[in-house]
């Protein structure tokens, strides 16, 4: 028997039925419950390893690190946004695990610390190994004249439309793009 059980088994007064009474107040216990972040974080965690994994292919390993920026960003706007609003609002009240959303951001913002370190050991290493099989990520300025224009035009069909306001009027109203979505994939759409 856990020492929590036994613990709230001392509590309940002799004549209760301590059966029922004890499997109730059991379940209120915070350490029996995981943190959503702290668990989504964990989740993250182990998306990192497959990167960091040489069994891994290489190109693979490469995904894993991009999916793992793109959860943090997500993770960012929805869970660390939600507990600052939180904390803003002076909600101090604990969650199920018994943690005030200070206590959980602190801990989520020292868990990404951690995995923010390793994210950057991995990628100088993967980027080593793409770079001994020729795949380079390089600079504008490094690239010769026809690469430049190449990336040029990309950018001028692809990537300026995105940045650039669009005239809206009640005949044409704004199309709903979503966060870290493709617009150039929505503009076709209209």
């Amino acid at each position: 028997m856990s020492q929590i059980k036994q613990h709230l088994l001392q509590a309940i007064p002799a004549d209760n039925d301590a059966s029922a009474t004890i499997d109730d107040a059991y379940l209120d216990h915070p350490e029996l419950y995981l943190n959503r972040e702290l668990t989504w974080l964990s989740f993250n965690r182990r998306v990192l390893h497959e990167a960091d994994d040489p069994r891994t292919p290489l190109l693979e390993r490469v995904k894993f690190l991009a999916i793992v920026s793109s959860n943090l960003d997500e993770f960012f706007m929805k869970r660390v946004g939600g507990l600052k609003q939180q904390i803003a609002a002076g909600v101090t009240k604990p969650s199920v695990d018994g943690r005030t959303p200070a206590e959980q951001l602190n801990e989520c913002l020292e868990v990404i610390r951690e995995m923010l370190v390793e994210r950057q050991r991995i990628y100088r290493e993967v980027n080593g190994l793409l770079a001994e099989n020729n795949i380079l990520i390089t600079t504008y300025q490094s690239l010769n004249s026809l690469q430049q224009a190449k990336l040029r035009e990309h950018f001028r069909q692809n990537i300026f439309p995105m940045l650039t306001p669009l005239a809206m009027d009640p005949s044409h109203p704004f199309p709903f793009i979503s966060n870290l979505s493709n617009f150039s994939k929505t503009r076709g759409k209209q």
